[in-house]
């Protein structure tokens, strides 16, 4: 396997554009994102004194800068650690040493504690005229640590090697198509392997373009137009914001032959919404731990099987087993398990290794007829409700069905008589009220059995989210007891 595919790029694909760093005189080459890439490893080694293994902490946006520094890490074998730029001083001071780094690079107004050498891009101006040491790399040695966004718990630091990246470009490849004539924006931050590994690095590794914009909304689809981007990747949240600017610029979204939407569930209206586009919506499904890309929902199969994950990637094995690991029939839901080349090894500073066996994901979904998979929530999200298993996403499926609610979030609480039973939280659209509870009550018994239907419903002005959008869960259920006063 070649680790360092920068450098046979740069021969490949010679002077064709690799970046693009909108609003700023910064666009390389794949040549030239190659020699940068060796004036960094340069760096690395001779001013910062770094070694193979060693961890590199990273709090930044994507930038050219950034994306030079992953090509010293496909040369020198540092490791890069991403950390979300919205945490506090505290926050990521508790992550650094989590990680014993050996270097934290930030451009941005970081006080955070750390025993460790600390810089920023703009001292990556090659101190010294001595070429990089080449290292010896194998497909198992770590390139990233990721952080779990933690919305289910503690966070947790991910290993994610060379193979894992090699591996995930193969079936990103396969199921999207991709070819050296695409062009993407890059939508996700950094920090998750989302922002890396869905189109970015299976883009520049087949010789695609990628344009680093760090998600402006109100110039999206100018920078669509501008460089003729034809494939994205974006979070529902995402979806809600640009419509409207997507309704108002159709030649722009014209040229977008393919949307990839992951993080959680995409409300079926505005699937519709974007179809009369003539937009695709392929939702997805994978995780910090594996992939991301696990599986794919094809072009043709995009509005008949509407709100399904797809079927699984080329190169990856997953089962959908129950409580004692035996596969499941169609339509029986049980947890998704996967293995594969795609899995990370183990947790950091864990001695397990994932890859060789099956990867219990915690993700709860069934498989139909036609071996398509649709996901129903995390375990850890399900509740019981009087000897019922109720799993929140099919009732805010429905609840974000009616016109007048934007956002829907039901959780699990504390009743005497039933164990638990639900309670939705809600966010109203623009210029809607209120119905009341009997209302949406009187609505969702056509749609759903009595017992799922929540017992309660609190209108919020905002739900809180993590940093990728996503209705924050474990908030909720911290903050229940204050909210419900």
């Amino acid at each position: 396997m070649q680790v360092d595919w920068f450098k046979s790029n740069s021969f490949k694909y010679l002077d064709k554009m690799a970046l693009v760093e909108f609003g700023f005189s910064n666009a390389l080459s794949f040549r030239e994102l190659n020699e940068r890439a060796n004036s960094f490893a340069s760096d690395l080694q001779f001013t910062y004194n770094l070694k193979k293994g060693d961890k590199v902490v990273v709090v930044s946006s994507f930038s050219t800068d950034l994306i030079s520094l992953f090509g010293a890490a496909l040369k020198t074998g540092i490791v890069i650690v991403p950390i979300n730029y919205r945490l506090n001083s505290e926050e990521i001071s508790s992550l650094i040493e989590k990680v014993n780094a050996n270097l934290l690079i930030s451009d941005s107004c970081v006080e955070a504690e750390a025993n460790c050498k600390k810089t920023s891009f703009s001292d990556f101006t090659s101190h010294t005229d001595k070429n990089y040491v080449k290292v010896d790399l194998c497909e198992d040695d770590d390139l990233f640590v990721f952080f779990t966004s933690g919305s289910t718990g503690e966070q947790k630091a991910v290993r994610y090697t060379h193979k894992m990246l090699y591996w995930n470009m193969l079936n990103a490849k396969d199921s999207l198509a991709i070819s050296k004539e695409d062009v993407s924006i890059a939508t996700l931050p950094p920090f998750h392997s989302g922002g890396w590994n869905i189109l970015l690095t299976p883009l520049l590794m087949n010789g695609g373009t990628v344009v680093i914009n760090n998600y402006a909304p109100e110039k999206f689809f100018d920078i669509v137009s501008l460089y003729s981007v034809n494939k994205l990747v974006l979070i529902p949240t995402q979806m809600k914001m640009l419509y409207d600017a997507a309704v108002k610029q159709k030649s722009s979204v014209s040229k977008i032959d393919t949307i990839v939407v992951g993080g959680e569930s995409l409300a079926h209206s505005l699937i519709d919404k974007w179809h009369d586009l003539d937009i695709k919506i392929r939702q997805g499904y994978g995780l910090t731990e594996a992939g991301p890309g696990i599986t794919s929902l094809g072009n043709e199969y995009v509005y008949t099987k509407k709100g399904s994950v797809g079927k699984p990637n080329k190169y990856v094995d997953l089962e959908i087993v129950n409580t004692a690991g035996v596969p499941v029939k169609d339509y029986e839901i049980g947890e998704i398990v996967i293995r594969g080349n795609v899995v990370m090894p183990s947790y950091l500073f864990e001695n397990s290794n994932n890859s060789a066996s099956w990867f219990y994901t915690g993700d709860l979904a069934y498989r139909d007829s036609d071996g398509f998979i649709f996901i129903l929530d995390r375990k850890d999200d399900m509740y019981i409700s009087g000897g019922e298993n109720i799993y929140p996403s099919e009732v805010e499926k429905h609840l974000l069905s009616f016109e007048e609610i934007e956002e829907a979030c039901v959780i699990g609480v504390d009743d005497e008589k039933w164990g638990k039973v639900g309670c939705a939280f809600v966010k109203l659209s623009d210029s809607f009220q209120f119905s009341g509870e009997k209302v949406v009550f009187d609505r969702l018994k056509s749609k759903i059995a009595k017992f799922k239907i929540p017992k309660k419903i609190i209108v919020l002005d905002s739900l809180p989210v993590n940093e990728l959008g996503k209705t924050d869960r474990k908030q909720l259920k911290k903050n229940i007891n204050t909210i419900l006063v």
